[in-house]
């Protein structure tokens, strides 16, 4: 019983290894979004601006209602894609560099 554990973990080691592997291999996404702990997380690992102040801002410049905001990765940039409805109905997104706080170049080219 003793000799039979033994091997059991090292095949139990080397498909864990492979798995890994797999997982460092495989390409990272274009577009990412993050969940509210994770982006809590990324705020504070990355110097990022504050959402909500984000949110605020975009939300009074636009004449519009605040409706959602969230942290996501596009490519190597962090990026806070927000979201207004104007008194008309009109809903907006905008998508703001997350460390400087302005639209993102993409963004002003719409």
């Amino acid at each position: 019983m003793r000799f039979l554990g033994l091997p059991l973990i090292a095949l139990a080691l080397a498909v864990a290894g492979k798995a890994v592997a797999d997982d460092v291999s495989r390409p990272v996404p274009e577009r990412a979004c993050f969940n509210a702990p994770e982006t809590r997380e990324k705020i504070l690992a990355n110097g990022l601006a504050d959402p909500f102040a984000i949110l605020r801002a975009q939300a009074a410049e636009q004449r519009a209602e605040p409706i959602a905001v969230k942290l996501c990765r596009h490519g190597d940039a962090f990026v806070y894609e927000v979201d207004l409805l104007r008194r008309d109905g009109r809903l907006i997104h905008s998508r703001i560099d997350a460390r400087s706080g302005r639209l993102t170049a993409e963004q002003k080219r719409h």
